[in-house]
């Protein structure tokens, strides 16, 4: 007698053996929700690397004294991964001198990553990096 005759002979799949069907679906179909989650929650904010605090006496925008720390990429953005390995104070105030910052010293973000909070205000990105940069 194999296990269909006998789930034949004690009712066949009766309301018993739905309710554990039903069950056991329920983790399921929540898994394939929690699968989809990184697809709305992973996105990369703007960034770029982590800046030594600076006194709030010098008179300059932020954006103007950001070019003093970090280079401009091919498109005059802040470079997302890469610092100048000194401070470059004369870019705050030579508008033309993108083009002859390409030729000075640069290095790759060791203190981390600031990032713009105005389309994301946390991330999977933003916060599992402060956690990496943190722990080493």
């Amino acid at each position: 007698m194999g296990f269909a005759d006998l789930l034949d002979e004690v009712g066949g799949f009766g309301r018993f053996q739905l309710i554990h069907v039903m069950l056991l679906s329920i983790p399921g179909l929540l898994m394939a929700c929690q699968n989809l989650l990184n697809n709305f929650t992973a996105g990369v904010p703007e960034h770029h690397c982590r800046i030594p605090n600076i006194t709030a006496a010098l008179n300059e925008s932020t954006s103007s004294l950001l070019r003093a720390f970090i280079p401009l990429d091919s498109s005059l953005a802040l470079s997302k991964c890469t610092r100048y390995t000194e401070t470059q104070w004369h870019l705050i105030t030579d508008k033309l001198s993108h083009r002859n910052a390409t030729e000075l010293q640069t290095e790759s973000c060791a203190d981390g990553w600031t990032y713009d909070k105005t389309e994301f205000s946390s991330s999977i990105v933003s916060e599992v990096s402060c956690f990496i940069i943190s722990d080493t």
